[in-house]
């Protein structure tokens, strides 16, 4: 039976929106997803081996200045354990499927997918009140200037003849406010649309769950990738920039270089 308009949902046979729902999730998004996913970790790697690590460009002072106060340090590590196993949950509903169930016991497969829907459900509101804490926190401190310009024309002194120079970037350089700015957006669009998913219960038809989905998975792949690079500058392509946010404290050098 054809979906119509005046036809109720348990009496449909084929809903037509659901197969399109179903082919566009299916057959589109998830392997382009993979593709965007396993490309952005392609090229961090290759950065590192072809361009390497932004190095200090003077030697450690060894005077230590204040950069992260505590309270800035929970907030960013609070936010990126709930972003990394978000993602990796989600990852999991979404691919699990494929790379797992396969290849182990029914009964386990059956408890790490529940216990990965679970999680997704009930951790997913704390990242939007995280998200709320982060806008209000740092958002003065991540908005753009003329000096960001000139940061992202000499590509942040990483590649190309400008690398090593260390462009000047004030407390925040172009890159950290653009992976600032797509956490905040696309999070607040991934928070949204997962809230609409958590709770069917406002009225939401089938036609919102499919599209709320849809968006859901978007707005979650351009974040996975976009924390793929800020996770690699952090840990490997800036020297002195993890240390800041582990300890709160960076070296003179550091702090004279950036800005």
């Amino acid at each position: 039976m054809a979906n119509h308009p005046t036809t109720t949902i348990s009496s449909v046979l084929i809903s037509t929106p659901g197969e399109t729902w179903f082919i566009l999730k299916e057959k589109w998004m998830s392997p382009a997803a993979a593709v965007a996913i396993f490309g952005s970790i392609s090229m961090v790697i290759l950065m590192y081996f072809i361009v390497g690590p932004l190095k200090l460009s003077a030697a450690r002072t060894g005077k230590k200045l204040r950069r992260w106060s505590r309270l800035d340090r929970a907030l960013h590590w609070s936010m990126a354990f709930t972003f990394l196993t978000l993602a990796f949950s989600g990852l999991m509903l979404l691919y699990g499927k494929h790379f797992m169930k396969p290849y182990v016991p029914t009964e386990l497969w059956g408890w790490t997918i529940y216990l990965a829907k679970q999680y997704h459900n009930y951790v997913g509101p704390i990242f939007f009140i995280l998200l709320f804490a982060v806008l209000f926190k740092w958002w003065r401190k991540s908005i753009f200037n003329k000096t960001d310009m000139q940061w992202f024309m000499k590509l942040g002194g990483m590649v190309g003849k400008h690398k090593g120079s260390h462009p000047s970037a004030g407390f925040s350089n172009g890159g950290e406010k653009a992976i600032y700015w797509l956490l905040i957006f696309f999070g607040s669009i991934a928070a949204v649309s997962g809230l609409v998913l958590d709770f069917p219960i406002f009225g939401q038809t089938r036609k919102d769950m499919e599209l709320s989905n849809l968006v859901h998975m978007f707005s979650a792949l351009i974040l996975i990738c976009g924390f793929i690079f800020h996770i690699y500058i952090g840990l490997f392509g800036m020297e002195g920039a993890l240390e800041g946010m582990v300890t709160g404290d960076v070296d003179e050098t550091w702090a004279t270089l950036q800005m």
